[in-house]
């Protein structure tokens, strides 16, 4: 993905963009950085966290994810306070598990 920044830094058009967005690798590379994420364990408002997800087998993620990146609508963040490394509360906001990785993979 960073030849794609790159080249769209230096103007360039691209055709056929969807099928790199829907790349299984890119898709997976998402989803491992979402798990090492320090909070993947708190639960979005549809109550699931990556350990939910990692129930799935890895081409039911894949398969989710295309379907959700197809017809992607934000869904509503939650906010929910957590323990920093510090002791102190933070404020954080969450959104559904498999909206932050559809974003974390559409950054990517």
């Amino acid at each position: 993905m960073d030849e794609l920044y790159s080249k769209s830094s230096a103007g360039y058009t691209f055709k056929d963009l969807i099928s790199k967005i829907v790349d299984k690798n890119n898709i997976l590379l998402a989803y491992r950085e979402l798990k090492l994420n320090s909070v993947h364990y708190i639960s979005g408002n549809d109550n699931l966290t990556i350990k939910d997800i990692s129930k799935l087998t890895i081409e039911e993620v894949i398969e989710e994810v295309r379907k959700r990146i197809n017809k992607y609508q934000p869904q509503e963040i939650q906010t929910k306070k957590i323990k920093i490394l510090t002791g102190k509360e933070q404020t954080v906001g969450v959104y559904t598990c498999f909206s932050q990785l559809c974003l974390t993979y559409l950054i990517k």
